[in-house]
């Protein structure tokens, strides 16, 4: 909701420029629709949603103009014209226009917004107060921000020589390298099971005192160790040595969806009781770091903290890594949704006139919402890869459009004209314009390098 102050000199154009209509002048006040959702409850057909903003919007296509939602509304604002019309959507346009600053954003009231207290929100349409003792009062009714911190391991893509020490010493399997060169990489692993120490990886051979036991043929990941004509040998990387690594970010993911928690946190770090597995395989599909594995029948990939792989790197590659986050996000946010489409916890919501919301108690640190964010405004932490969309279809109806010009206003390419059509050239597909519409207009899909899609196509 949004709420009048006692500035207000009831000029009109908050009333004029609403793209629902949903702001009227009653008794000498400017009064508006209060989001209370007693609209949205009684719809018989659901044409009344709530969006990401907390607002309300209205689906022509499903409305019968039975006018019951008329008939609830508490403000007597919403009208049949011939479709209902007084709704609120939280665009926050009546923010910008207000010459005065006597409209201001309410939304942390909302948590009042239940039937039984619609009288106190009644009460909140128009303040007798200053805007400055009306966001005092709105700055109490929010939660106080916290600070959520978590441990993982970092290493320097830099100085890592894909050696795949860690790899090997990993006692929980939480790194994954994929190397792309042939040849030895210096692990180690024929050096921990030979039991004569009969290797000499500074020279790539063995020693006279090899006795050619070949317990170390198996085990080689890089299948650098052979025979030939009795003798065992290693082959030599050609070039220098190439590949992929990932490893467990301790991002939660996994805890998060397992069914029977098998998965489970202790002291910062996520652990697996075999005993509850089912071995349903879902901590492997949802992994965003693709490190989950099952091994012998017990799945793993959670890295347990232990440090032998900062301890084992031969230069130093592998470090503690400490993240803390308070919900912050930049400037560059331009409002588009899709941290609030991928948040697992749904721990985050759009406020309209100002930046993302993130509901700390709900939130597990994951950094979903960094890797997806397209314009970088939440910071990735420590290693989650980041998300590029490769593909999608902006579209809008004009004949729902109510030409608000909000979509224009929000795009960050400029890829929507005074005309409302959406330039392809321009348009990545982010969708801002989707979410500041108070009608539903615009639908946005899109598809990311990882295959998730967002939105319907």
């Amino acid at each position: 909701m949004f709420v009048t102050t006692s500035e207000c000199n009831k000029c009109g154009d908050c009333i004029r420029e609403c793209p629902t209509k949903a702001i009227m002048e009653i008794g000498g006040r400017v009064v508006s629709c209060i989001t209370c959702g007693m609209c949205a409850d009684i719809c018989p057909t659901k044409a009344i949603t709530m969006n990401k903003y907390g607002g309300f919007v209205l689906n022509k296509s499903k409305c019968t103009k039975c006018g019951l939602c008329r008939a609830i509304c508490p403000m007597s604002i919403i009208r049949m014209e011939p479709y209902p019309v007084g709704i609120c959507a939280r665009c926050g346009k009546c923010v910008d226009v207000c010459p005065v600053d006597a409209r201001l954003d309410g939304g942390a009231f909302l948590k009042f917004r239940k039937k039984e207290l619609v009288d106190k929100l009644l009460g909140l349409a128009y303040i007798e107060k200053t805007a400055h003792e009306t966001m005092e009062e709105i700055e109490k009714a929010r939660k106080p921000r916290e600070e959520l911190s978590k441990r993982s391991i970092k290493i320097d893509l830099d100085k890592c020589t894909r050696c795949r020490r860690c790899e090997m010493t990993c006692p929980a399997s939480a790194i994954k390298l994929d190397v792309q060169t042939e040849g030895c990489t210096r692990c180690g692993r024929c050096v921990q099971v030979c039991p004569f120490e009969a290797v000499d990886l500074e020279n790539y051979e063995m020693l006279k005192r090899c006795t050619k036991c070949l317990k170390c043929l198996p085990e080689c990941p890089q299948r650098a160790i052979y025979v030939d004509k009795g003798e065992v040998k290693m082959k030599r990387p050609q070039g220098e040595i190439k590949g992929i690594i990932t490893w467990c970010a301790n991002c939660g993911i996994c805890e998060l969806n397992c069914p029977t928690k098998a998965i489970y946190k202790d002291r910062g770090k996520y652990l697996n009781d075999p005993s509850l597995c089912i071995r349903c395989g879902r901590c492997v599909q949802v992994c965003p770091m693709k490190v989950r594995v099952e091994k012998d029948g017990i799945f793993k990939g959670t890295c347990i903290l232990c440090g032998k792989c900062i301890k084992e790197c031969p230069v130093n590659a592998i470090s503690w890594a400490k993240a803390s986050w308070d919900g912050t996000v930049t400037q560059a946010c331009t409002k588009c949704g899709t941290c609030t489409q991928v948040c697992p916890t749904e721990a985050i919501s759009l406020q309209p006139g100002g930046n993302v919301e993130v509901d700390m108690a709900k939130c597990i640190m994951c950094e979903t919402c960094a890797s997806y964010c397209p314009y970088d405004a939440i910071p990735i932490l420590i290693s989650l890869p980041k998300k590029k969309v490769v593909e999608g279809i902006t579209q809008i109806d004009k004949d729902i459009c109510v030409k608000c010009m909000l979509c224009v206003k929000i795009c960050p390419h400029k890829a929507i004209d005074d005309g409302i059509n959406v330039d392809p050239g321009k348009c990545v597909h982010c969708g801002a314009c989707e979410h500041i519409c108070p009608v539903n207009a615009i639908k946005v899909w899109r598809r990311f390098d990882n295959g998730v899609e967002l939105g319907e196509r």
